[in-house]
Protein backbone atom coordinates (compact mmCIF):
# COMPACT_ATOMS: atom_id res chain seq x y z
CA UNK A 1 0.00 0.00 0.00
CA UNK A 2 1.68 2.99 -0.91
CA UNK A 3 0.54 6.89 0.39
CA UNK A 4 3.14 9.22 -1.29
CA UNK A 5 0.10 10.89 -3.07
CA UNK A 6 -1.21 13.99 -0.75
CA UNK A 7 -4.72 13.18 -1.36
CA UNK A 8 -4.08 9.88 0.06
CA UNK A 9 -3.37 10.23 3.96
CA UNK A 10 -7.26 11.14 4.37
CA UNK A 11 -8.00 7.57 2.84
CA UNK A 12 -5.52 5.76 4.82
CA UNK A 13 -7.49 4.26 7.15
CA UNK A 14 -9.80 2.71 4.57
CA UNK A 15 -6.95 1.93 2.76
CA UNK A 16 -5.31 0.27 5.26
CA UNK A 17 -8.79 -1.92 6.04
CA UNK A 18 -9.32 -2.93 3.04
CA UNK A 19 -5.87 -4.25 1.89
CA UNK A 20 -5.68 -6.01 5.13
CA UNK A 21 -8.93 -7.78 4.43
CA UNK A 22 -7.82 -8.75 0.36
CA UNK A 23 -4.52 -9.96 2.27
CA UNK A 24 -6.78 -12.39 4.46
CA UNK A 25 -8.87 -13.42 1.77
CA UNK A 26 -5.25 -13.80 -0.03
CA UNK A 27 -3.99 -16.08 2.57
CA UNK A 28 -7.19 -18.32 2.75
CA UNK A 29 -7.29 -19.44 -0.69
CA UNK A 30 -3.61 -19.73 -0.69
CA UNK A 31 -4.02 -22.07 1.82
CA UNK A 32 -7.12 -24.13 0.66
CA UNK A 33 -4.81 -24.37 -3.19
CA UNK A 34 -1.56 -25.45 -1.40
CA UNK A 35 -3.10 -27.42 1.66
CA UNK A 36 -1.00 -25.22 4.02
CA UNK A 37 -2.17 -25.18 7.50
CA UNK A 38 -1.37 -21.48 8.17
CA UNK A 39 0.20 -18.75 6.62
CA UNK A 40 1.52 -15.24 8.62
CA UNK A 41 0.66 -12.22 6.10
CA UNK A 42 1.41 -8.38 6.66
CA UNK A 43 0.17 -5.44 4.78
CA UNK A 44 3.35 -2.74 4.86
CA UNK A 45 2.79 1.03 3.51
CA UNK A 46 5.31 2.93 1.51
CA UNK A 47 7.19 2.63 -1.42
CA UNK A 48 6.96 -0.62 -2.64
CA UNK A 49 10.69 -1.90 -3.43
CA UNK A 50 11.63 0.20 0.25
CA UNK A 51 9.12 -1.75 2.20
CA UNK A 52 10.12 -5.31 0.57
CA UNK A 53 13.72 -4.48 1.39
CA UNK A 54 12.94 -3.77 4.95
CA UNK A 55 10.53 -6.30 5.44
CA UNK A 56 13.06 -8.96 3.76
CA UNK A 57 15.93 -7.40 6.15
CA UNK A 58 13.86 -7.65 9.36
CA UNK A 59 12.47 -11.09 8.53
CA UNK A 60 15.45 -13.00 7.12
CA UNK A 61 13.77 -14.20 3.77
CA UNK A 62 15.44 -16.01 1.26
CA UNK A 63 13.11 -14.85 -1.43
CA UNK A 64 10.42 -12.98 -2.48
CA UNK A 65 7.24 -14.27 -4.38
CA UNK A 66 5.23 -11.43 -6.74
CA UNK A 67 2.10 -11.96 -7.99
CA UNK A 68 2.11 -9.80 -11.44
CA UNK A 69 -1.45 -8.03 -11.37
CA UNK A 70 -0.97 -4.55 -12.71
CA UNK A 71 -0.68 -2.76 -16.00
CA UNK A 72 2.27 -1.08 -16.58
CA UNK A 73 6.20 -2.25 -17.33
CA UNK A 74 5.53 -5.15 -19.92
CA UNK A 75 3.47 -7.53 -20.93
CA UNK A 76 5.40 -9.99 -18.65
CA UNK A 77 6.03 -8.10 -16.08
CA UNK A 78 4.15 -5.73 -13.98
CA UNK A 79 6.08 -1.91 -13.09
CA UNK A 80 6.18 -2.57 -9.13
CA UNK A 81 7.54 -5.94 -10.40
CA UNK A 82 10.14 -4.78 -12.35
CA UNK A 83 11.22 -1.96 -9.54
CA UNK A 84 11.67 -5.32 -6.83
CA UNK A 85 13.29 -7.49 -9.20
CA UNK A 86 15.95 -4.66 -10.30
CA UNK A 87 16.68 -3.58 -6.45
CA UNK A 88 15.51 -6.92 -3.98
CA UNK A 89 17.74 -7.82 -1.74
CA UNK A 90 16.92 -11.27 -2.14
CA UNK A 91 15.83 -13.82 -5.28
CA UNK A 92 12.59 -12.85 -6.79
CA UNK A 93 9.99 -15.38 -7.69
CA UNK A 94 6.84 -14.04 -10.06
CA UNK A 95 3.82 -15.30 -10.78
CA UNK A 96 1.34 -14.08 -13.53
CA UNK A 97 -1.80 -13.00 -12.07
CA UNK A 98 -4.68 -15.52 -12.17
CA UNK A 99 -1.99 -18.43 -13.07
CA UNK A 100 -3.13 -21.66 -10.63
CA UNK A 101 -1.57 -22.33 -7.70
CA UNK A 102 0.71 -25.92 -8.80
CA UNK A 103 3.94 -26.98 -8.83
CA UNK A 104 6.27 -25.76 -12.13
CA UNK A 105 6.99 -28.04 -14.90
CA UNK A 106 9.46 -25.71 -16.78
CA UNK A 107 10.71 -22.47 -15.07
CA UNK A 108 12.36 -20.13 -17.66
CA UNK A 109 15.79 -18.01 -15.91
CA UNK A 110 16.54 -15.14 -18.11
CA UNK A 111 20.08 -14.95 -18.81
CA UNK A 112 21.46 -11.45 -19.58
CA UNK A 113 25.19 -12.99 -19.97
CA UNK A 114 26.13 -10.61 -16.61
CA UNK A 115 28.63 -12.64 -13.99
CA UNK A 116 26.97 -16.02 -12.24
CA UNK A 117 28.02 -17.53 -9.17
CA UNK A 118 26.64 -21.10 -8.45
CA UNK A 119 25.55 -20.15 -4.75
CA UNK A 120 22.99 -17.85 -6.78
CA UNK A 121 20.92 -20.50 -7.86
CA UNK A 122 20.61 -23.24 -4.77
CA UNK A 123 17.05 -21.65 -4.64
CA UNK A 124 15.90 -22.19 -8.11
CA UNK A 125 17.48 -25.61 -8.01
CA UNK A 126 15.64 -26.55 -4.63
CA UNK A 127 12.52 -25.41 -6.45
CA UNK A 128 13.22 -27.29 -9.91
CA UNK A 129 14.17 -30.45 -7.76
CA UNK A 130 11.29 -30.31 -5.73
CA UNK A 131 8.88 -29.84 -8.67
CA UNK A 132 10.90 -32.00 -11.26
CA UNK A 133 10.77 -29.53 -13.48
CA UNK A 134 13.28 -28.12 -16.31
CA UNK A 135 14.82 -25.38 -16.19
CA UNK A 136 15.24 -22.83 -19.57
CA UNK A 137 18.23 -20.57 -19.41
CA UNK A 138 17.05 -17.78 -21.91
CA UNK A 139 18.91 -15.04 -23.11
CA UNK A 140 17.60 -12.29 -25.40
CA UNK A 141 19.53 -10.58 -27.94
CA UNK A 142 19.50 -8.18 -30.45
CA UNK A 143 21.71 -9.16 -32.88
CA UNK A 144 22.60 -12.63 -34.01
CA UNK A 145 26.63 -11.51 -33.74
CA UNK A 146 26.72 -13.14 -29.76
CA UNK A 147 27.88 -16.75 -29.77
CA UNK A 148 25.29 -19.19 -29.32
CA UNK A 149 26.82 -20.88 -26.31
CA UNK A 150 28.12 -18.17 -23.86
CA UNK A 151 30.91 -18.31 -21.18
CA UNK A 152 28.39 -19.08 -18.23
CA UNK A 153 26.70 -22.17 -19.77
CA UNK A 154 29.31 -24.25 -18.08
CA UNK A 155 28.56 -22.12 -14.35
CA UNK A 156 24.97 -23.01 -15.20
CA UNK A 157 25.50 -26.54 -15.80
CA UNK A 158 27.18 -26.65 -12.77
CA UNK A 159 24.77 -24.62 -10.21
CA UNK A 160 21.76 -26.86 -11.95
CA UNK A 161 23.44 -30.37 -11.53
CA UNK A 162 20.45 -33.28 -11.71
CA UNK A 163 18.11 -30.77 -13.06
CA UNK A 164 16.69 -31.04 -17.10
CA UNK A 165 17.97 -27.66 -18.40
CA UNK A 166 18.84 -26.35 -21.63
CA UNK A 167 19.94 -23.14 -23.16
CA UNK A 168 17.23 -21.51 -25.56
CA UNK A 169 17.99 -17.59 -26.88
CA UNK A 170 15.66 -14.81 -28.38
CA UNK A 171 15.94 -11.87 -30.81
CA UNK A 172 14.10 -8.98 -29.73
CA UNK A 173 14.74 -5.40 -29.20
CA UNK A 174 13.41 -5.06 -25.90
CA UNK A 175 14.13 -7.88 -23.50
CA UNK A 176 10.75 -7.92 -21.94
CA UNK A 177 9.06 -9.08 -25.26
CA UNK A 178 11.68 -11.51 -25.83
CA UNK A 179 11.17 -13.37 -22.75
CA UNK A 180 7.47 -13.28 -23.00
CA UNK A 181 7.89 -14.34 -26.67
CA UNK A 182 10.40 -17.36 -25.03
CA UNK A 183 7.86 -18.31 -21.95
CA UNK A 184 5.06 -18.78 -24.33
Amino acid sequence: LYTGDPIIPSLTPELMRRSEEGMMAFAERFCRATEVAEVSHTVLSGPVVSAVNDHVRQHGADIVVMGRAGAGGSALLGSNTVDVVKHCAVPVLMVPAQQPIAPPRTILLADDHDDVRVRDFAMLRTIALLADARVLVAHVMEDDDEPVTHWSASTYDLALTGVPHEFVRGHEMDPADGLQRLAH
